[in-house]
């Protein structure tokens, strides 16, 4: 059978659904990555889509002047809402899914659709990368169809965020590509610790300054760190730096420091190519991997790393690389989407 999911060229999404596309295929089932979702002219098919697929992201401007916001579609517009501070920013042009979406969703056996909240805490929902792009009436027509599995990676049960979606939204954290990530050993890449990333802007750009704060500390002291922003490393590259260190430190954005929701596909990369992970704090992340060290600033980061690296790691570092292969890469992740399909 098929799976159609959405081509993604850049950003955290990219690598993310290269891991899905990969666990798909390996489960013996073909992948067509799509780039326009209404070009899909199948039947009988897989679909993994996001919320923006069926609204084709028509995003609501806010109009400072006569304080309401407009819809760009076309060179015209329209008013939309007339209030100064809507629950989302984004509002669907008309109240229902164009029909030639509907249409693809309609006819696939099962389309795993990833939901974004209606709502979001200021101030990250001025962004759009942070709610859904679909109005209540919209959401309403999604949810009646019976061929939907609404799934995203944050825990959404603790806050009330995805409510006009429903309570049957599957909370499917993030995973390891334990098949495009191969480690070997080289001691070329080995470090204390290391760190792979980039400044990942969310659209408020808040990462980059507690990126700096915490690497700055760790910095100061007598620590063999290899820390790695913005350098494009390749896969084979990221996993022998990750699998010949130490340890391994992961850096969170803001949004999930405070509201704790979701952890990043870092944690399951560090802990499944390495074994050993220090973290800054986020509840998510303790949930699924109680036994990790999270600290709560920059002076303890740098601390419980030279802490740890006075121990011995090896058999800790051994039981979370076995936890992660078994449980937590992107092949169990869609064992856990189509079972009872």
């Amino acid at each position: 059978m098929r799976v159609y999911i959405k081509k993604i060229s850049e950003g955290a999404s990219k690598w993310i659904y290269d891991g899905y596309s990969k666990a798909w295929e390996y489960l013996g089932y073909e992948v067509v990555r799509y780039n326009n979702f209404i070009d899909i002219d199948d039947n009988d098919y897989f679909l993994m889509a996001f919320d923006t697929d069926i609204s084709g992201e028509r995003l609501a401007k806010y109009d400072s002047k006569n304080d309401c916001y407009f819809l760009s579609i076309n060179g015209g517009h329209g008013v939309v809402k007339n209030e100064p501070h809507p629950r989302n920013l984004y509002q669907y042009f008309s109240k229902n899914v164009d029909p030639k979406r509907t249409k693809v969703l309609k006819k696939s056996k099962k389309t795993f659709l990833f939901v974004q909240p209606y709502s979001f805490p200021q101030p990250w929902s001025t962004s759009t990368n942070f709610i859904t792009s679909l109005g209540t009436t919209a959401i309403e027509e999604v949810n009646s169809l019976d061929n939907i599995l609404k799934w995203t990676f944050v825990d959404y049960t603790k806050k009330d965020f995805y409510e006009e979606w429903g309570n049957d939204i599957k909370f499917i954290p993030l995973a390891l590509d334990s098949i495009s990530y191969k480690p070997q050993k080289d001691e070329k890449y080995k470090f204390d610790v290391c760190y792979v990333g980039s400044w990942a802007d969310n659209g408020l750009n808040e990462k980059k300054n507690i990126m700096i704060e915490y690497f700055s500390e760790i910095k100061k002291r007598n620590i063999n760190a290899g820390i790695f922003i913005n350098k494009n490393l390749s896969i084979q590259d990221e996993a022998n730096l990750l699998h010949n260190s130490k340890m391994a430190i992961n850096i969170h954005d803001k949004y999930q420091q405070v509201l704790g929701l979701d952890t990043n596909e870092r944690t399951f990369k560090s802990l499944g190519l390495n074994g050993f992970l220090v973290s800054d704090h986020v509840e998510n992340l303790k949930d699924i991997f109680p036994e990790v060290s999270t600290v709560e600033n920059a002076k303890a980061m740098a601390d419980c790393v030279e802490d740890k690296l006075s121990k011995n790691l090896h058999n800790t570092k051994e039981e979370n690389m076995r936890k992660i292969i078994s449980e937590h890469t992107y092949i169990e992740r869609v064992k856990e989407m189509i079972q009872g399909v």
